[in-house]
């Protein structure tokens, strides 16, 4: 009777002892604060594509803006894995069958079109797509413009985003713009005023310091030949470029694209009859209508010279210059071993070319206009060498467009004299930024500012706040949180 007695007890003390152990642990990882530590292990990262669609109103020309609008959406989800947001300049013409043709492909949540109360203007053209819910939106329009620029609002676009992966959640701040074209005098000025009050803007945000903030848009500023006034809109903005990479090495390419020019560009600059001829040779669709196919590019008249001038455009990109055509001279843009770690180029003595002899549109340059820049500090910074490539985005196979009827504001005009076999979608190529942000301890607790719970893990935020009685662990104070409520 004794044995089984001690027994008895022995079972009991075991039980007790299970007991103890297993709502100790529960306790510990139920309510046990996570550390930092546990915290910056864990990354997220953050694709952008910023996209100018060319997407003008019918009342300025008909250059296929519905057929390309409606091939975009798939070319970019085949062509760019992973997109969690889309900047679109030049979306004039936005409405819900645009926007439900993105939502299909994976980016159903959107921003308001940039726009103006103010009479005699249309659109800016500027909106924001998203993956992810955009829990807040604002913008601002520009007051310094000049030319027919100030016809449009153009301004920015604000959206925070709210991205959640695997029940982990961390907001993204990004703008999206598009400044003043061209390259005159008061243009420069214009986009320097124009990114002083985006800073402002910025500024009468406050946002938290810690978060990540990004900067999209058509700049109208080209790398190529003016890296100085694009160095000087980055510091205005506190921002800085990522590396480029990638084998594009502009965004509006003349070489590579047939809608480069179509924007008045060829007549302003003096080619105007040399691109038609470009267009192609002209058939017939059927016994009324005619269309041009098989465009021809024909002698570059700027073929971009990668001399002493202008070779600070080079530092920018990981990889040298390709050999895109057979140049007429030897490419002597090269890495070596000591530059590359670093991402720079270096170059020979002897003139430098990369080959780009033939285009369609033979006066137009070669320009990078397009950009995804992150802000410096106070807000967070990404983790390791972020990245900007340009996507020369195509169609498989080419598409029919009216290709005139000018002043008939609807998407098919009533009167075309000609139609054009189209694979380009847009006369820019879209830039794609790559980032890689930590997930730290605030994107762990509620954002005042939103309202919007984004912590992943429940318990003590102090260790001051954590107790032990009676076997078990509890949490009191201003920092405890029960399944993402605070208690």
């Amino acid at each position: 009777m004794l044995l089984r007695t001690k027994y008895f007890f022995a079972l009991l003390q075991l039980i007790f002892i299970f007991i103890f152990i297993f709502s100790s642990l529960y306790f510990y990882f139920r309510f046990l604060p996570h550390t930092s530590t546990d915290a910056i292990n864990i990354t997220m990262s953050f694709t952008v594509v910023q996209y100018n669609i060319f997407g003008r109103p019918y009342v300025v020309s008909h250059d296929g803006q519905e057929e390309r609008a409606l091939r975009i959406p798939e070319a970019l989800k085949n062509t760019v894995p992973n997109v969690d947001v889309i900047t679109f300049c030049e979306a004039d013409l936005y409405d819900s069958y645009f926007a439900a043709n993105f939502g299909r492909a994976g980016w159903p949540f959107f921003t308001k079109l940039l726009d103006s109360p103010e009479p005699g203007t249309i659109n800016g053209g500027v909106l924001i797509a998203s993956k992810w819910p955009i829990i807040q939106e604002d913008q601002i329009v520009y007051s310094s413009c000049s030319g027919a620029d100030c016809f449009a609002a153009k301004g920015v676009k604000y959206a925070r985003i709210n991205k959640t992966v695997d029940g982990i959640s961390k907001i993204f701040n990004i703008f999206a713009t598009h400044m003043q074209a061209w390259g005159t005098l008061e243009a420069i000025k214009n986009r320097k005023e124009q990114a002083a009050a985006m800073a402002d803007f910025v500024r009468a945000l406050d946002i938290p310091p810690g978060e990540p903030v990004l900067f999209a848009g058509d700049f109208n500023t080209d790398l190529v030949l003016r890296p100085e006034e694009v160095a000087s809109l980055a510091d205005t903005l506190q921002a800085h470029l990522p590396v480029l990479n990638g084998p594009v090495h502009f965004t509006s390419d003349p070489s590579r694209n047939l809608l480069v020019g179509r924007d008045t560009a060829a007549d302003g600059l003096g080619c105007e009859s040399d691109y038609e001829r470009n267009w192609g040779k002209i058939s017939s669709l059927n016994v009324t209508k005619k269309y041009f196919r098989s465009p021809t590019p024909s002698l570059c008249l700027n073929p971009p010279s990668f001399t002493d001038s202008h070779l600070p455009v080079l530092p920018y990109f990981s990889e040298p210059f390709p050999k895109i055509n057979p140049p007429p001279t030897k490419t002597n843009i090269h890495t070596n071993t000591s530059s590359k770690e670093n991402g720079l180029l270096t170059k020979d003595t002897e003139p430098i070319t990369n080959g780009l002899t033939s285009c369609y549109c033979p006066c137009c340059p070669f320009e990078w206009l397009d950009y995804i820049l992150y802000a410096g500090e106070p807000y967070q910074q990404p983790l390791g060498l972020p990245s900007l490539q340009a996507i020369d985005l195509k169609t498989s196979t080419p598409f029919i467009v009216p290709w005139d009827g000018t002043m008939q504001p609807i998407a098919h005009p009533f009167s075309v004299s000609h139609y054009m076999s189209l694979v380009d979608l847009s006369d820019h190529f879209p830039v794609v930024g790559r980032f890689v942000f930590s997930v730290v301890d605030e994107d762990l607790v509620t954002n005042g500012s939103s309202n919007a719970k984004h912590h992943v893990l429940d318990g003590c935020k102090n260790d001051d706040d954590c107790h032990f009685k009676w076997g078990y662990c509890y949490c009191t104070g201003s920092g405890c949180s029960v399944r993402g409520d605070f208690v």
